[in-house]
């Protein structure tokens, strides 16, 4: 028998946006995902989900599962506010505001770390 197809159906669940970063596998968080790092939807984020040793993200001192939520002052509420970092040029020195552990931490890429 065949099945007719329901034009209501979802074919493809809402898939959670990745993307790379400075060598590191990033997400957008979604929904209840935000409380596992002690943010909130409003305040956003991008999770590091994979950080290999010798990415340019580790050098600065990130690590996986680290909420990104600033980037040299500017909020990052999800892989498009990353955008504007992706092209920094080598002389550029990136300030990252964290959540590891529920706390935040401040994080530094130099441009001779680049």
């Amino acid at each position: 028998p065949i099945i007719p197809k329901n034009k209501n159906h979802i074919s493809h669940p809402l898939k959670t946006k990745t993307a790379m970063f400075l060598g590191a596998k990033v997400k957008d968080l979604r929904g209840q995902e935000f409380s596992a790092y002690g943010s909130s939807q409003e305040d956003g984020g991008v999770a590091i989900m994979i950080i290999p040793s010798h990415s340019i993200a580790a050098q600065a001192g990130l690590k996986e599962l680290d909420l990104i939520q600033e980037i040299n002052k500017t909020p990052i509420k999800s892989i498009k506010d990353l955008r504007p970092f992706l092209s920094s040029s080598s002389q550029d020195r990136l300030s990252f505001k964290i959540l590891r552990d529920q706390q935040v931490h401040r994080k530094y890429l130099n441009a001779e770390t680049q």
